[in-house]
């Protein structure tokens, strides 16, 4: 209950000091200043994140795929000795 008040305290708050036009002013040149290159960079984080988790998930798929298509005497040379006693 204590949380949802603090939300829209400070959301009325917000909305006050967006709604007079010197403070918006101000307000607007700090975020375009400060905030949007933090956003812009954490989009850029979040981004090549999720690129390295695709790439990891289709490198993973390719090397299940190719164990499946490589014959067992390529993944095991030691199977074509057929030579019981041959250590």
């Amino acid at each position: 209950m204590d949380f949802k008040i603090w939300i829209l305290l400070g959301s009325v708050a917000g909305l006050v000091l967006f709604a007079i036009p010197p403070i918006r002013y101000i307000l607007g040149g700090i975020f375009s200043a400060l905030l949007t290159p933090a956003f812009l960079g954490l989009l850029r984080q979040i981004g090549l994140w999720m690129l390295w988790i695709v790439k990891k998930l289709f490198m993973a798929h390719f090397e299940l795929l190719k164990n499946f298509v490589t014959p067992r005497k390529v993944l095991f040379p030691s199977l074509e000795d057929e030579d019981p006693y041959k250590l």
